[in-house]
């Protein structure tokens, strides 16, 4: 979906890694996908005591998930929404109004592009759907 002004909605494909929480783990991961020629295009970090979850969006999500298989690491692929946010105050909480109070925003980060450009906001939305339909309706 675009919008009037150029911005996007659309699903995309974002690939959670498990790793141990200990050091050299992360490097380990993005020295895997880069030598497999796979670019980063987002990437999110969670942790807890003894595990965290790399969240990434990539350009090659078959290879990316060949290599880390083959190195013994456990992902799973799940759809997320990616909406360009225009950079200025309230944007978010606009896109939240949208969405609605029906919609759990399971967990959300960004890339961020800078002023010009604004921002892509990932979204990991339960029901999936009616955050999308909500989205169309407003003509996202």
């Amino acid at each position: 979906m675009t919008t009037a002004d150029g911005r996007k909605v659309q699903v995309l494909d974002e690939l959670s890694v498990f790793l141990e929480n200990r050091p050299g783990q992360l490097r380990r991961v993005t020295d895997s996908i880069a030598d497999a020629g796979v670019n980063l295009r987002a990437l999110s970090l969670g942790e807890s005591e003894h595990f965290g979850i790399l969240r990434l969006l990539v350009d090659d999500l078959p290879t990316a998930e060949a290599v880390l298989h083959g190195l013994g690491i456990a992902t799973r692929v799940t759809p997320v929404i990616g909406i360009d946010l225009p950079d200025e105050p309230g944007a978010l909480a606009s896109l939240l109004t949208l969405i609605g109070d029906e919609v759990n925003i399971e967990y959300s980060y960004a890339e961020l592009s800078g002023p010009a450009v604004g921002a892509l906001l990932i979204v990991k939305a339960d029901p999936l759907d009616t955050a999308l339909d909500r989205l169309r309706d407003a003509g996202l």
